[in-house]
C-alpha cells in the first residue's frame, strides 16, 4: 500500500535529501508535492490531500506551526523534520506524530513512517468495514426504502474505532474529545481514555450539538461535565476531570449560546 506525502522545507537541499532517503528506504511513501514556504504548502496540501506531511518548523514569514494553525480540521499526519531540538514539546502540542532531527537518522525515519502507516491502514480498514456494513444493510425489493424509515433522534452508545478494533461506549460518559494528529483522544468519566482513528469533524457530525460543543480547533467538550467558566488570562472551560480547556475567541458566541440552552442563568431582577 502506498502512502502519499508532501515535503515542506524552505531549503532546497533539505527537500531533496529527504526525497532521496524516502525513495531509498521507505518506498511505500509516494511524494506528491514539495513546498518551500508555508503559503505554497497550504495550497499544495489542500489540492493533493496527502496522508502525511513532512514539515520543517523554522521557515521565513510563517513557521510550520503557523501553517498547521491554518487548518481547521487536519486530515493528514504530521512528521516534523528540523535542525533544532528545542521544539520537541511544541511539536507534541501541535499534534506531531514524530519529530526527526537533521541530519535525519534512517532508523528514526523508518520508524516514523511505520507509525504513520499503521494509523493510515487502520483508518482505511475501518472505512472499508463501514462500506461493507452499508452494503449488507442495503434494502431488498420488499424492504422499506431507507428514506422512509423513522429517523433515530437519540443514541445511547457510540462505536469508536481504534488501531486494531473498536470499542463501544455510552455517549453520556464522554467528558471531552481532543484532537491528536488526525485522530482523536476520547476521555471518559471513569478516567479512561481511548485514541480513536476519527477526526473531530466526525464527532461533530455524530454527537448531539446541544450538549457537545466544539470550543477550539482541538477540543469538543460535553457541557454535562463542564463545572465552570473562567475569563482571566483568556477564556477557559474547566471540566470535572480538572482540565482547563482553552475556548477560541471566535467560538465564544456559539459557546455561550449552547450553555444558555443547556443550563439556566440567573437574570437580574427588574422589580
Amino acid at each position: 500500500m502506498k502512502y502519499s506525502a508532501v515535503i515542506v522545507d524552505d531549503e532546497h537541499i533539505g527537500r531533496e535529501n529527504l526525497t532521496s532517503l524516502l525513495e531509498d528506504y521507505c518506498p511505500q511513501v509516494e511524494i506528491i508535492g514539495k513546498a518551500g514556504h508555508a503559503d505554497e504548502a497550504f495550497t499544495i496540501i489542500n489540492d493533493t490531500k496527502p496522508d502525511v506531511v513532512f514539515l520543517d518548523i523554522q521557515m521565513p514569514q510563517k513557521t510550520g506551526f503557523d501553517l498547521l494553525d491554518e487548518f481547521e480540521d487536519r486530515e493528514f499526519l504530521v512528521i516534523f523534520v528540523t535542525a533544532y531540538d528545542q521544539y520537541g514539546i511544541p511539536a507534541v502540542k501541535a499534534g506531531g506524530l514524530d519529530y526527526l532531527l537533521k541530519p535525519i537518522s534512517i532508523k528514526d525515519l523508518k520508524e516514523a513512517v511505520r507509525k504513520a502507516a499503521e494509523i493510515i491502514t487502520s483508518k482505511q480498514e475501518y472505512i472499508d468495514l463501514q462500506l461493507k456494513l452499508e452494503e449488507q444493510s442495503a434494502p431488498g425489493p420488499n424492504d422499506i426504502p431507507l428514506g422512509e424509515l423513522p429517523v433515530q433522534t437519540s443514541q445511547e452508545h457510540l462505536c469508536l474505532p481504534y488501531l486494531h478494533g473498536f470499542t463501544i461506549v455510552e455517549i453520556s460518559k464522554i467528558v471531552r474529545i481532543e484532537a491528536e494528529n488526525n485522530c482523536a483522544m476520547v476521555f471518559l468519566d471513569d478516567g479512561k481514555k481511548q485514541l480513536i482513528t476519527r477526526s473531530l469533524r466526525d464527532f461533530e457530525e455524530l454527537l448531539d450539538n446541544s450538549q457537545f460543543v466544539r470550543i477550539h480547533r482541538t477540543h469538543i467538550i460535553n457541557l454535562k461535565y463542564m463545572v465552570s467558566y473562567a475569563s482571566r488570562d483568556g477564556h477557559w472551560a474547566i471540566m470535572s476531570d480538572g482540565e482547563r480547556i482553552d475556548i477560541a475567541r471566535r467560538r465564544l458566541s456559539t459557546f455561550f449560546d449552547k450553555v444558555a440552552n443547556f443550563a439556566r442563568f440567573f437574570t437580574k431582577r427588574t422589580t
